[in-house]
């Protein structure tokens, strides 16, 4: 069986079919061994699981009108909230004037309720006595989305947010635009006296209950789209194109599973618009991108610009990144990468972080510099060691093989080298499939199929 991978096609997603995400992405399916172009097909930007969204398309494929339109209004009632924009925030206003005792909030059906509507739902799970402070902060009232590959919803642990906020303040930051960051919003919203903004853009459509539209954008990360249309990508522009002074921080915080190409393809969409919205075309936006470390050389290659900070970001109810003594022995592999300059943020000295003087940037405490290679290298939560024969450092538990001409584990065959990182086609690592210089060797003509 042919070896079969799949790439992401950046182009223009407004003319693309539309599933309940939103406008589908392009991909193309090739394969190695077969030596041919692939076939490239319109799928879900948001679910990876076709359980969730079912969403297909050929992109070669002729779509009767009649189907095309179906689509499209299946995918507006979907997304729908419940209740229009002005009767949430009035349902809001009004709870918010009850005394704790006489609020409720509806885990079946995610709603605040009045006590004249409590009949309607008292067969469901109930929370009662709700306080001003939790009403502000929906991720700890919520409950969590289940599906991991669909919405994957972690949040920041309490460590985190004040490492993050304090960050923040001391660069100088005074409004983060907050992708998928609901925790780093909650706190700026509850702690009045930090005289921060935020804007939240996250999928989950719940917090429109809690937020006004001025706060919250119901939004799809993976294609830039905002499912209330005009007057939320009015909101988003006005707050991301505001003029202060370079004061605006990005962060985003992706499910982990989300591909690289497509997360850089959205950060360049919000870094054009805010630099054809300025006069001074030259500055950078910064951004924070808190992702798995392991994804470092994906990511500087889609944006060159960002470097990857040592600091480990735990999550309250992920089971292995919560940095407990039950998580994973490396702590979180979940780092944040920024364009701004390393030796500007400083991080906790008291968990063991220290300045290395001559990377010029705080490290962890197992990142011993190497003299030989000049840098601080450990990248996963453990020491690492020098190699002279690889002229590179190696993690601790790796040695070196003569027969493979590099450093690999004590137990490994020799001669099967992992493809991971790699270009399927020459198998050099620094490039994808697409940025091949050899791609024109690995391609014939295909057949196009007859639709039936």
């Amino acid at each position: 069986m042919e070896n079969q991978s799949i790439d992401f096609i950046p182009s223009f997603e407004d003319s693309h079919p539309k599933c309940l995400h939103g406008p589908t992405l392009l991909f193309e399916r090739f394969t190695v061994e077969g030596k041919r172009t692939g076939r490239k097909f319109f799928a879900c930007s948001s679910c990876r699981d076709r359980n969730d969204c079912p969403f297909f398309q050929w992109a070669d494929e002729q779509i009767p009108h009649h189907v095309q339109q179906k689509r499209k209004k299946h995918a507006e009632i979907a997304n729908t909230l419940n209740l229009s924009s002005e009767t949430i925030h009035e349902q809001l206003k009004r709870l918010l004037s009850l005394p704790c005792h006489k609020r409720i909030f509806c885990k079946t059906c995610f709603l605040l309720v009045l006590p004249k509507e409590f009949g309607n739902h008292k067969d469901h799970e109930i929370l009662e006595r709700l306080s001003d402070k939790i009403l502000m902060q929906p991720s700890y009232l919520l409950p969590t989305l289940p599906k991991n590959k669909k919405e994957a919803q972690y949040f920041f642990d309490e460590k985190t947010v004040a490492f993050v906020i304090s960050t923040v303040i001391s660069l100088g930051f005074k409004r983060i635009l907050s992708i998928g960051t609901p925790r780093i919003h909650e706190y700026i919203k509850t702690n009045k006296t930090t005289d921060l903004q935020s804007l939240l853009l996250d999928i989950d459509k719940r917090y429109a209950h809690f937020y006004e539209s001025s706060e919250f954008c119901y939004y799809n990360m993976f294609n830039h789209f905002f499912f209330d249309g005009e007057t939320a990508e009015a909101t988003y522009k006005n707050f991301l194109l505001k003029d202060d002074e370079n004061s605006l921080l990005v962060m985003l915080d992706p499910p982990f599973g989300g591909l690289v190409d497509v997360i850089s393809h959205t950060l360049k969409k919000i870094f054009n618009t805010w630099r054809n919205g300025r006069c001074d075309t030259s500055a950078d936006l910064p951004f924070f991108w808190f992702f798995p470390y392991f994804n470092e050389a994906r990511i500087q290659q889609c944006l060159p610009s960002l470097n990857m900070l040592d600091y480990k970001v735990n999550y309250d109810n992920h089971r292995l990144f919560n940095g407990s003594v039950k998580g994973r022995k490396q702590g979180s592999p979940v780092r944040i990468f920024t364009n701004i300059k390393l030796e500007k943020i400083k991080l906790p000295e008291e968990d063991g972080y220290r300045f290395c003087p001559l990377c010029k940037k705080y490290v962890a405490p197992e990142n011993e510099h190497c003299n030989i290679c000049n840098t601080c290298p450990s990248k996963d939560g453990r020491p690492y060691k020098h190699c002279n024969d690889c002229n590179r450092c190696v993690k601790n538990s790796r040695q070196h093989c003569d027969t493979c001409g590099q450093c690999m584990l004590p137990n490994h065959e020799c001669g099967v080298v992992s493809r991971a990182g790699r270009c399927h086609i020459c198998g050099a690592l620094g490039h994808k499939r697409r940025e091949c210089p050899n791609k024109d060797d690995y391609s014939a003509p295909r057949k196009k199929k007859k639709l039936q």
